[in-house]
């Protein structure tokens, strides 16, 4: 136990520093692409991934997931699986061809037919690679992973802002795209230590199929609610709101796959090998799901209030008016990273069924109040969106328990503190910082100036928030010394 402990500190470290450099070099990217293009060329790109999109869920097929949860694989179911990828990522592939066409009509943007073509091996290049990567998670060699993940999009970032300095239009987008997919492909193949044989019929590979199709199916449903705006928002309003729409959620999502995502890679693995150990399972998800809340909170408060100063000294006069539908969406990103540990107890435990089965409720009716705000335009959206994730995480508590029989108290405990005693008050004093200097960049400093001598405040005044941040910062010290 002591040893997972360890490999689990090490991997939780490791991730950290490469998603901060990731993280860094996704939103250089963002920066550089926006002042290089325009809201348009974005919103193009929004308009096929909206659509295009759920093929990234389906040509995994929930496989990977599947192989990283099991406790024993050997070559050949391996070799099975990773075969079962690549058909289903050619597949894919065709379709997306298939429905270049049909896409655009429904746009009504002709521009979207070659994008779409051009767009389309990304499927099977990614499906290609899904074992690779799960092989590299299974092994728990987080920094392998790590560089997978991270070079390719520093290539995607170099050769895109080239594309888009010499021709200044969206196939910087689509070209950074296909880069990134190809080129982690090959990085994965090259440090993976692993290499497929031919598939074996006698071999059954059923188990992973079972496991797989319930997390495809909740995956499938949480993309469509994901991207329903998009789509909804695209035919309605046009590229430009669009691109807009787009961006903002973009941004704010960006910092959170690049923490939550590392998260569920470190923490998967680790609570399927304790899931029969119920004390051992719960001290470890409940660490988890603390150190990735506080995180989130205070990370989305400083942003949120800062948006409208932080949009125009990075991204120009021209993308402000982004900034209300940032801050409309933050209180729904918010919820749903109070939500994605929850994810954790579903997957280790092997109740991907239950999952879906939720999801066949919930994720409708999130698409059900963003369709009803649409006449309010994407802020309209953004609210909805933002009102629909915080019950959502309600009922997803109260589902998981009974499904689980995993105590979420402390879950609720937990979010309730983290909405009202770290991101009301910070996000709050920042937009009082903002209002009191008329936007301007020096509100910047003072925001985060502000909110920094909150948490300290509040560290000496309340005994919770001392036990939180101390909590975080032990954290912090075993992974230094892991």
């Amino acid at each position: 136990m002591t040893d997972l402990a360890s490999a689990a500190s090490r991997g939780a470290a490791s991730t950290i520093v490469w998603q901060l450099l990731r993280a860094l070099i996704q939103f250089g990217s963002a920066l550089v692409l926006a002042r290089l293009l325009s809201p348009s060329d974005f919103g193009l790109l929004a308009m096929i991934l909206a659509v295009t999109g759920l093929g990234e869920v389906l040509r995994d097929l929930g496989l990977s997931l599947a192989s990283v949860q099991a406790k024993s694989l050997d070559q050949c179911e391996k070799s099975n699986l990773f075969w079962i990828n690549v058909v289903s990522g050619a597949v894919l592939s065709g379709i997306v061809c298939v429905l270049a066409r049909p896409m655009a009509a429904l746009y009504g943007e002709p521009a979207l037919v070659t994008m779409t073509l051009a767009l389309a091996p990304i499927y099977l290049l990614n499906a290609t690679a899904a074992q690779f990567r799960a092989q590299l998670n299974r092994d728990m060699r987080y920094t392998s992973m790590n560089l997978v993940d991270v070079i390719p999009y520093a290539i995607g970032f170099g050769i895109a802002a080239i594309v888009g300095l010499a021709t200044g239009s969206y196939w910087a987008l689509v070209i950074q795209q296909l880069t990134v997919a190809l080129s982690g492909l090959v990085l994965a193949m090259l440090v993976s230590r692993w290499w497929p044989s031919w598939p074996k019929r006698h071999v059954s590979v059923r188990r992973f199929l079972r496991f797989g199709i319930g997390a495809t199916g909740t995956q499938t449903l949480q993309y469509i609610t994901r991207n329903a705006d998009n789509v909804a928002i695209g035919a309605v309003w046009g590229s430009a709101m669009l691109g807009l729409y787009a961006k903002a959620f973009q941004l704010l999502i960006l910092p959170m796959n690049q923490f939550m995502a590392p998260m569920t890679r470190v923490t998967l693995p680790v609570l399927s090998k304790v899931r029969d150990d119920r004390v051992t399972f719960l001290r470890y998800f409940n660490a988890g799901q603390m150190i990735s809340g506080l995180v989130v909170a205070v990370g989305y408060g400083i942003v949120t209030g800062l948006a409208h100063p932080l949009i125009r000294l990075f991204l120009g006069a021209d993308w402000l008016p982004m900034a209300s539908i940032f801050q409309a969406l933050a209180v729904g990103g918010l919820f749903r990273a109070l939500t994605q540990p929850l994810s954790w107890v579903y997957l280790s435990l092997g109740r991907t069924t239950a999952f879906f089965k939720y999801s066949l409720v919930s994720q409708p009716l999130i698409i059900l109040c963003m369709l009803t705000a649409l006449p309010w335009g994407p802020v309209g959206v953004a609210v909805a969106l933002s009102v629909a994730s915080a019950a959502n995480w309600v009922m997803n508590l109260v589902w998981c328990q009974k499904q689980t029989a995993v105590a979420m108290r402390y879950s609720l405990d937990l979010g309730i503190r983290i909405l009202f005693v770290y991101w009301v008050p910070i996000t709050a004093m920042t937009l009082v910082v903002v209002w009191l200097t008329h936007g301007s960049y020096w509100s910047i400093v003072l925001g985060i100036a502000t909110s920094a001598a909150y948490l300290g405040l509040a560290y000496v005044l309340f005994s919770v928030v001392k036990c939180d941040l101390q909590g975080v910062l032990r954290a912090l010290k075993r992974l230094r010394n892991s």
